[in-house]
């Protein structure tokens, strides 16, 4: 089995593993596409706010 196709297979094995752990992260991450920073949570005025691309959301 050549180096290609054993990376090829890999791919989406770590792909999964990053959903996954999005998923069950107990942090706001943002969802714009591309980004992959956790959302920084201001509870006073209720939003969470993405620090590099300004994405915000509401929170309860």
């Amino acid at each position: 089995m050549s180096t290609r196709t054993m990376r090829a297979r890999a791919l989406p094995l770590r792909s999964d593993a990053g959903r996954r752990i999005r998923r069950l992260s107990r942090r706001l991450f943002c969802r714009t596409n591309g980004c992959s920073t956790y959302l920084e949570v201001d509870r006073a005025r209720g939003l969470a706010v993405c620090p590099v691309c300004g994405y915000t959301r509401t929170v309860d």
